[in-house]
Formats: C-alpha cells, structure tokens, sequence
C-alpha cells in the first residue's frame, strides 16, 4: 500500500482557502485508493490515514504562513492563527470520529477540540475519550495515594476498572508502610508545608520524572555526596507527578533515601514552583530559615550543585 503525498498551495490564502485545498488533497487520495484492489480493512485505515493528514495539515496554517516564500503582507493574514477555525464545514464527511479503529492511526488525543467544536461530542470517539480522561484521572489519584472509591471505579468502563484495581493492589503495600506525611489543603502551600517540618535544616528539593534522562543522571550522582550532605543537616525531597511510571516511583522510593512525593499533574501545575517552565530536572534549595536560596533549572552537576547547598546553610 502507498500513502499519497499531496502538496496544496499556500502562497496567500485566508485560512478557509487553504483549509479547502487540504481537502481538496484528501479527496484526491480517496480517489485514487477507490480504483486500488484493497481489502476493506486497507482501505479504511488509508481513508483514516489521510483524515488525519487532512487535520495535521490545517493545523500547520500558522507555521506554514510565517516561512518563506510565504510571506504575510496584508493586515488580515497578519496573525494567521486567529484564522484558524476548529468548526470544519467538511466535519460530517469524516469517517474518524465513528470508529475506534483511530487508534490504528494516531493515539492523538487532540481531536478531543476538534469533536467539541463540530458537535461529535457524542460520536464514537467522543465517548471513547471523554471515558480516556476520567480513567486516567483516577489512574493519577491512585497513584498520588489520593482515595478513590470503589464506587467511583464502578463507574469506568469494565477494562478500565481492571486496570485501576490492579494499580491500587500494586501500591497498597508500598502505601501501608509507608508512615510518611503528606501536604493537604492547597497545593499553592505544599512547598511551605514541606519546609515547615523541618525548622533549621537546609532543605534540597528535586522535581523529577522517571522518563527524565538527566533527572536520573542528577538523582545518581548526588549519592555520591548526599551521606556528606545528610551529616551536616540537609534533607533531601523528591517530587515527581502522575506522568512518571509507577514501578519507576517505587523503585525510586527503595533506592534512594528521603522524602518521596508523587502528585496528580494538576496539582504539581498548581504548587507555582519558583522559578519553574515547564522543565525538568528543577530544583529549590531552602536556608535553615525556611527562605528559598536557590533556584536551579537543569542539572548542573554533583559539584556546583554541593556548593550550592551547602552555600544555603551559611
């Protein structure tokens, strides 16, 4: 099987323009795979490859419309984003938004705007997603050892609600001893919380993931002075959210000594960590004063980064 390629004109088109000459390359290879001697199943998954082309492709406009030989001279194409529309006049013509056989094609769970803004909220893949979303919210509660109801899990679909039990039975002994406190209330107040319980102690924070290279690489190399840290007074915290894996978590957890934080992605976006864009590892070192010293984006290596604490504690 071939995916056909089709280059649409973008020399100076209004959005709607350039949307329709999109769709006017996703016809053409609907066209040509017809007279194709495909199977049924071939031909939906090309049909549903080329849907997605079509969508990818709209949402280039604004990036397309700032490169050359493209260039923007009128005060309407000016902004080219402020074009784009999500409600698509082709929307009732896809096959996308009625089978679960997407998920061949893309695992994209973008289209989710897309369907809202063209009323398929309720079409196949509407209900697939907005079931996705509230799985994967309580997913991320189990895993911040939040309580979730076995009434609340009743409510996912069968698949799900296997999948979630199993997580909460794989935590459960770790969480059953584990005697460690946890922030409440607001996250806004997690980091003052946590450097509240340890007054007079230089506190090391480090905002971590497991699918972060460099986070582990600095987690590895500062045991090599953490023993010497740990003598002089300096506590070691380490939080990470929901995206990391939880084996990762728990072996964290057993390999490596101090307090361990995991939080829902919505409450680590909350917590307004200073100096924080969106980009890990981050660190926060606070005095014994409970002040933060400093902030620290990226991993500077085991040396600046013991100078660095052990500056917070003069």
């Amino acid at each position: 099987m071939t995916f056909i390629i089709c280059i649409e004109k973008v020399h100076h088109q209004s959005y709607a323009e350039f949307r329709q000459s999109v769709w006017e390359c996703h016809q053409n290879r609907l066209s040509h795979y017809a007279v194709l001697p495909l199977s049924e199943g071939e031909r939906e998954y090309l049909q549903l490859a080329s849907e997605k082309a079509y969508l990818d492709r709209c949402n280039q406009y604004a990036s397309i419309n700032t490169l050359p030989p493209n260039p923007l001279d009128s005060a309407q194409l000016a902004a080219p984003e402020k074009q784009m529309d999500f409600q698509d006049p082709h929307a009732a013509q896809l096959l996308f938004p009625h089978t679960l056989h997407t998920a061949y094609v893309t695992s994209n769970t973008s289209y989710k705007t897309y369907l809202a803004a063209n009323g398929l909220q309720s079409s196949v893949m509407g209900r697939w997603l907005e079931q996705l979303d509230s799985a994967t919210a309580l997913v991320a509660r189990v895993k911040a050892a939040q309580p979730v109801s076995a009434e609340e899990i009743k409510q996912q679909p069968t698949e799900y609600q296997t999948a979630i039990r199993e997580l909460q039975a794989q935590l459960a002994p770790q969480l059953d001893s584990d005697s460690l406190w946890t922030p409440q209330g607001e996250p806004e107040t997690y980091l003052s919380q946590i450097v509240a319980r340890h007054p007079g102690k230089v506190v090391f924070i480090d905002f971590w993931a497991t699918w972060c290279g460099p986070c582990n690489l600095g987690i590895k190399e500062m045991e090599k002075v953490k023993n010497e840290l740990e003598n002089q007074g300096v506590i070691f915290v380490y939080i990470t959210n929901n995206s990391s894996s939880t084996d990762g978590f728990m072996e964290m957890k057993r390999k490596h000594r101090g307090e361990h934080y995991i939080l829902t992605e919505d409450n680590w976006k909350k917590m307004k960590i200073p100096g924080y864009n969106n980009a890990i590892p981050h660190y926060l070192i606070y005095g014994p004063d409970g002040q933060l010293k400093e902030s620290v984006v990226g991993w500077p290596g085991v040396e600046p980064m013991k100078e660095k604490i052990l500056n917070a504690n003069e």
